[in-house]
């Protein structure tokens, strides 16, 4: 494609590009998906980070969240969102004949299990039937925002990065970040009213005897062992949560059941 860019398709080059230890060095294409908001100038997720150091900095704390032994713990939360899921099949349509789009309701699925598993509610599109809080179109308008200048890199300060320009148009990332920074806030006032000084963390243990331990939990108290970590990690972790896991989560169930012919 380029003296300095070389396009790959073939999926056994994977380990290669990717290891464990620090491989190929990532292209700026990786920083035109930085969400940008107007306090930072694009979020550094584990995904977009191009630094191997902070990269390795901010993944390490939470990569065993994402191992096959922690993930099953969480699997009465999921059966909770399919509860709810069969609840509302029956309810608008079974009961009453009325077609819909079955896609659409795994979308809508698939995001909330992962709003119940990061913040312990789900966001309520399954009962509301579409998307709630503009969450789906702030997604959509990022990932659309940010596929022109991810091939024309140098673009991105002038058309995604400038204040000037975010002053009267607001960003994907903007959205996404709001809703972030609003459950942040709200779980860090209840951390600090349940704990009997301010100065003491919300252990494990007593988050359970009311709600299932979530990842924004995890979040909280990795940040709280690692002080050295920059401010915005949770803020970092929960952005991949809501784009990365909820949306490509929603798109191998979907893929899934089409090919079954559901």
């Amino acid at each position: 494609m380029g003296p300095n860019m070389v396009s790959i398709s073939n999926p056994e080059v994977i380990p290669i590009l990717y290891p464990t230890r620090p491989g190929f060095p990532k292209s700026d294409l990786y920083a035109t998906l930085r969400p940008y908001s107007r306090d930072n100038n694009g979020l550094k997720v584990v995904f977009n980070t191009q630094d191997e150091a902070l990269h390795k900095r901010i993944k390490s704390p939470i990569a065993p969240l994402y191992s096959l032994t922690n993930t099953v713990t969480f699997e009465p939360l999921v059966d909770e969102v399919l509860a709810c899921l069969e609840e509302q099949l029956n309810k608008k349509f079974s009961d009453t004949g009325v077609p819909f789009n079955f896609g659409e309701y795994l979308q809508y699925f698939a995001f909330d299990v992962m709003g119940t598993l990061t913040f312990s509610k789900r966001y309520g599109f399954l009962e509301k039937g579409q998307d709630v809080d503009g969450i789906l179109a702030a997604i959509w308008s990022h990932w659309k925002g940010s596929s022109a200048v991810t091939q024309i890199t140098w673009a991105d300060p002038i058309v995604s990065r400038n204040r000037f320009v975010r002053a009267f148009r607001k960003t994907g990332g903007m959205a996404i970040i709001g809703y972030i920074d609003s459950a942040l806030k709200e779980r860090i006032l209840e951390r600090r009213k349940t704990t009997r000084t301010k100065e003491k963390a919300l252990s494990s243990t007593a988050i359970s005897r009311s709600r299932h331990v979530d990842f924004l939990d995890h979040f909280l108290t990795a940040k709280e062992e690692n002080p050295d970590l920059p401010s915005w990690a949770p803020t970092a972790w929960m952005f991949s949560n809501i784009v990365a896991g909820s949306d490509s989560t929603a798109t191998v169930i979907r893929t899934v059941m089409c090919e079954f012919n559901i």
